[in-house]
């Protein structure tokens, strides 16, 4: 992920984590951080740094400092830390210039903000000259003064470890749901083996009763960790299983996971007995990252592409565009290292058993025509990535198309899963 996502990401989180008031904390970091080469085997420490803001003065904030020190150090890890400290300065409240304008309307700020950073021990020094250039810079062009900046002893922990290892131990398989009457979907990372999987399973079950699906990591989102992800899976399954033993064996079965992130769902659908040969998975994504990760993935389980592929939204439809992950916009060329991506044929139009969709509400709302195009007659639809208080739009909407049967079927901590069927012709 480049750094400009990251700042759109510290200054989202902010505005989200600012509303309640309680003091907020967030962690930042580039990809290098946790699995570059420097930092798998070297001495890091840690430092802190503080502001204070007060009015006349206009805010340096947490998110803008975090953001110049990812610049100037991308192997840094960066912890933000914004709290209220001033019952006369609500968080809502503007700082003004010395002339009484407001220039800081456009968002929050606290007036206290405290920067942990953790670097390699060699670059503490460097990091603190860094720091102390960019406030003095900043307060000369009077673009943000800064009341107070105090940094901490620096805290240095010598230490030397195998930081691969250190996150691995961290990362666990996960078992993201059991599917009657006692298999286990479980999701691994490449370096997890039959004792790690061993580790997480209830006492009923055993090695024997798991479904593995493998993933490579990496940045698409779809790792079983979301409710929303395991929610789809399981049902996902479920709904394949059910097609493989209601049709002809002759008969293939497609499914069209949409906005499919790491391909998870798709994959946790080819599991099913006999579906290699019979089922086969389109994965849609804007995402190139995704596109990456979902061909990864699929190799890593012994798939081939006409099991599972990756494709780009058909023509015209919302967000039709590539999104490229290392430039930040739209892609202008849809070609990649490892071959052109290709855009879901509109010839497919009402042919897929089963489509599912687990993305967010609004992109749900503007993407029922193109959703409905594509399901067949009766063929199942799966939605999720929606609220609670989301869902009876949703299904409101859906309602008034193509689908018959719309219902939340499954609610999990906040988040609904949508089901029902393209009406038959």
């Amino acid at each position: 992920m480049t750094v400009s996502k990251y700042l759109l990401l510290v200054v989202a989180l902010l505005q989200l984590q600012k509303t309640e008031p309680l003091p907020t904390s967030f962690a930042l970091r580039q990809p290098r951080a946790l699995f570059g080469r420097t930092w798998m085997r070297a001495a890091h420490s840690s430092i802190t740094f503080s502001t204070k803001t007060e009015p006349p003065a206009t805010a340096l904030s947490g998110d803008e400092l975090a953001s110049w020190i990812l610049l100037e150090f991308p192997d840094a890890v960066v912890t933000v830390t914004e709290s209220p400290d001033s019952p006369d300065l609500p968080p809502s409240s503007p700082f003004f210039t010395d002339d009484g304008s407001s220039i800081n309307a456009r968002k929050n700020i606290w007036p206290v903000s405290s920067i942990s950073c953790r670097v390699l021990s060699s670059e503490v020094q460097e990091l603190r000259q860094s720091v102390d250039s960019y406030v003095a810079m900043m307060t000369q062009n009077k673009c943000s003064l800064v009341d107070e900046m105090v940094a901490t002893e620096v805290s240095v922990e010598e230490e030397n470890k195998d930081w691969m290892k250190v996150v691995q131990q961290d990362w666990k398989p996960r078992m993201i749901g059991v599917k009657p009457p006692s298999s286990a979907l479980v999701v691994t990372l490449p370096f997890h083996t039959s004792e790690d999987v061993k580790g997480i399973l209830p006492d009923t079950l055993t090695l024997s009763d798991v479904i593995e699906v493998k993933l490579t990591g990496g940045g698409a989102f779809g790792t079983g960790e979301h409710v929303t992800t395991r929610m789809c899976s399981i049902k996902c399954l479920e709904i394949v299983e059910t097609l493989l033993e209601s049709t002809a064996k002759t008969e293939p079965i497609t499914v069209l996971d949409y906005g499919a992130g790491s391909g998870l769902i798709s994959l946790a659908c080819l599991t099913a007995e006999g579906a290699r040969g019979r089922v086969a998975t389109y994965g849609v994504e804007v995402d190139r990252t995704a596109v990456y990760a979902g061909r990864a993935n699929a190799e890593l389980n012994g798939l081939s592409s006409s099991d599972f592929e990756m494709f780009r939204p058909p023509e015209g439809a919302p967000g039709a565009e590539l999104w490229d992950d290392y430039t930040g916009s739209e892609s202008q060329d849809p070609g990649l290292v490892e071959g052109d991506v290709d855009r879901l044929a509109d010839e497919l139009s009402g042919s897929f058993n089963l489509v599912v969709a687990n993305i967010l509400a609004g992109s749900l709302v503007e993407l029922h025509d193109t959703l409905e195009r594509y399901c067949a007659a009766g063929g199942d639809l799966v939605l999720s990535g929606v609220l609670e208080t989301q869902a009876e739009e949703v299904v409101e909407v859906y309602e008034r198309g193509g689908f018959v049967g719309m219902k939340v079927e499954k609610v999990d901590d906040g988040w609904a899963m949508i089901t029902g069927k393209r009406r038959a012709t």
